[in-house]
């Protein structure tokens, strides 16, 4: 448990050494205001995506975690969540992961970057929107945007805030909207004002379709 009041960031540091019979490894997180009364943190420390099976072995991990502000409370705690393959046998079904870490509260935003998405199809006159990303401690970002395939009537990009990642659209803000073009591989643009939470790229194909990726680079 650390005393985690007044930082905007946390850093973590990790090697996985093994991992046997082991379908998901996650590193998770929860603050507490008296240290009684525990919330998850929003999402796993280890920076990779929500669904994601967790780090292989062998993976050393350095990522920043920004998180939402109340979690900076005056109590902190950090654990590791290991779950075992249910096509094993006997103790070997709770999985068993060998590693060291180690997590570093941050009084200042660590310059980071995200990878939204990959090489996702979107077909014509459908909608994509890419996992969020969590920007609470940032004021700006540049979002940038990747692409093939783009024909026919151009596609459109919007990059919306909100202050949760699940919700109703209504919850998302459009701070930015730009037309894919059908030439060229990439758009960047650079967004402040962040007072959203959470930062999404949301990309309505035109008539041709489109192949899409997106990261966003945060900076304090």
């Amino acid at each position: 448990m650390q005393e985690g009041s007044g930082a905007t960031q946390l850093f973590l540091h990790a090697e996985i050494l093994g991992r046997n019979n082991v379908t998901k490894l996650r590193f998770l997180g929860q603050w507490s205001v008296d240290g009684r009364t525990w919330y998850d943190m929003a999402g796993p420390l280890d920076g990779l995506a929500s669904d994601s099976a967790g780090p292989d072995a062998g993976t050393c991990l350095a990522v920043p975690y920004a998180g939402l502000p109340q979690e900076y409370a005056p109590f902190q705690r950090f654990g590791i969540s290991v779950t075992g393959s249910p096509l094993a046998e006997g103790m070997a079904r709770q999985g068993r992961a060998r590693l060291s870490a180690a997590v570093t509260i941050l009084p200042w935003a660590y310059p980071a970057n995200q990878r939204l998405a990959n090489a996702v199809v979107v077909t014509a006159t459908e909608s994509y929107a890419t996992p969020s990303a969590l920007i609470a401690p940032y004021r700006a970002a540049l979002v940038v945007v990747d692409y093939d395939d783009n024909a026919g009537e151009p596609s459109t990009a919007h990059i919306q805030v909100s202050p949760t990642a699940q919700g109703p659209p209504t919850n998302w803000q459009t701070l930015d909207t730009f037309t894919i073009p059908g030439t060229g591989d990439l758009v960047s643009r650079q967004v402040g004002q962040l007072y959203g939470f959470h930062l999404r790229v949301l990309v309505v194909a035109g008539t041709g379709g489109v192949t899409v990726g997106a990261s966003v680079l945060l900076a304090r």
